[in-house]
């Protein structure tokens, strides 16, 4: 007998799983074009994923959230089964939890680099000698 928190894993699992094959994918150069060009359509890619995966994210969130609240109270035929259908959609919200997470993470240590609006002035040379010597 397979424990109804193995539903939890799965889920977590299989949709982790094919996020990563999907952002790996987002995240390819072309080999065919100028290593410029291919650089800008891969950040024009990631962007456009990012962007997607936070509202799919944030939309199997609130679903999940609305199902676990509207299930709680909900009879169901065996407790086995009720198990299995609430780890199921905890596994739905931890997921989605996760990709929030972790496309905050890559917009927060992108926005952390010096001129990531590419409008800022970057220090000069020497200044960076001076705080770094200090």
């Amino acid at each position: 007998m397979v424990p109804p928190m193995a539903g939890k894993f799965l889920i977590v699992t299989l949709f982790g799983a094919v996020w990563l094959q999907q952002f790996y994918r987002a995240n390819r150069l072309a080999g065919n074009v100028p290593y410029h060009v291919a650089a800008y359509q891969r950040d024009k890619r990631k962007a456009r994923f990012y962007y997607q995966s936070m509202w799919l994210s944030i939309g199997v969130v609130l679903v999940s959230f609305l199902a676990l609240e509207a299930l709680g109270g909900a009879i169901f035929d065996s407790s086995r089964q009720r198990e299995w259908v609430l780890s199921v959609l905890r596994g739905l919200g931890l997921w989605g939890l996760m990709i929030i997470a972790m496309v905050w993470s890559q917009v927060g240590i992108r926005a952390s680099q010096p001129n990531s609006d590419g409008q800022s002035l970057l220090p000069f040379a020497e200044n960076r000698n001076d705080k770094q010597n200090k």
